[in-house]
């Protein structure tokens, strides 16, 4: 008997590990079950196979959208390619530290071997930018805020060649 796997058989599988692991995720930033916002982002990531996919999700106050941010780049992350596959640009310092720190909880318990960057403030072209680009193209994923972001990626654009997951996470 010949078995053959079908897209939607293997789209629900991929489905079941990333809800699974976006409950694990959820858990470690303190969510006792998935909130909306995280099954919206679970299920974004898991049918964005191939190609460019543009998704705008709103949710009201405290619902979880800093920990869906965190839990999209995680989920996009192949720890074997060592690159930046994952770029979270916020609106404010405040909002960066909290999606780094949300990052760095679900890293604790799920994600070995991922290495995280926070871009802070902008710097000059040279020697700096250079190195933080350099550290940025070994990094698995980034958060930052949009100056630095952006000086960072002036330097080095070519980081952009193997990121799946970009979101742009406003505090409004």
């Amino acid at each position: 008997m010949l078995l053959t796997k079908t897209r939607a058989s293997m789209e629900c599988a991929t489905t079941k590990v990333a809800t699974a692991h976006g409950l694990r995720c959820a858990r470690a930033c303190g969510f006792h079950s998935l909130t909306p916002i995280h099954l919206k982002m679970i299920e974004h990531v898991s049918s964005s196979h191939s190609g460019t996919q543009v998704r705008i999700m709103q949710s009201l106050p405290r619902t979880g959208k800093t920990t869906a941010v965190a839990m999209g780049a995680l989920l996009q992350i192949d720890p074997a390619e060592r690159c930046t596959q994952s770029i979270v640009i916020c609106s404010t310092i405040e909002q960066r530290d909290r999606t780094a720190r949300a990052v760095c909880r679900m890293l604790g318990t799920n994600r070995e071997g991922v290495r995280v960057m926070v871009a802070t403030s902008s710097v000059a072209p040279g020697a700096r930018c250079q190195r933080r680009a350099a550290d940025m193209m070994s990094s698995h994923v980034v958060v930052g805020c949009t100056g630095a972001i952006y000086h960072t990626l002036d330097c080095r654009p070519d980081a952009l060649d193997h990121v799946r997951f970009l979101a742009v996470h406003d505090a409004g």
